[in-house]
């Protein structure tokens, strides 16, 4: 089973290794999440629960109202089964 940390580190690697962000904000259980749930599209993942799912900071310098970039990491495998937005915004 996969850990939180152990899932943090995974998707900073992820990020680092594609230059696709500069860290992991936080890395939540679904029901843990103290925000608008993410919204994607993936027909890897069945059952949420049985993902991390982290926040991605990404390589901006200026604000803007956007969708979080998420990384979803299988608690049993540790695989990413989807990275991207996280379609929450509004």
């Amino acid at each position: 089973m996969i850990t939180r940390e152990e899932a943090k580190k995974i998707a900073e690697k992820h990020i680092k290794d594609n230059q696709l962000g500069t860290g992991v904000s936080d890395v939540y259980l679904y029901d843990e999440i103290p925000y608008r749930k993410p919204v994607y599209y993936s027909s890897e993942i069945m059952n949420i629960t049985d993902y991390w799912i982290a926040y991605i900071i990404e390589n901006s310098d200026c604000c803007i109202i956007k969708s979080s970039t998420i990384a979803v990491i299988s608690k049993k495998s540790g695989s990413i089964d989807y990275f991207g937005s996280a379609g929450d915004e509004g």
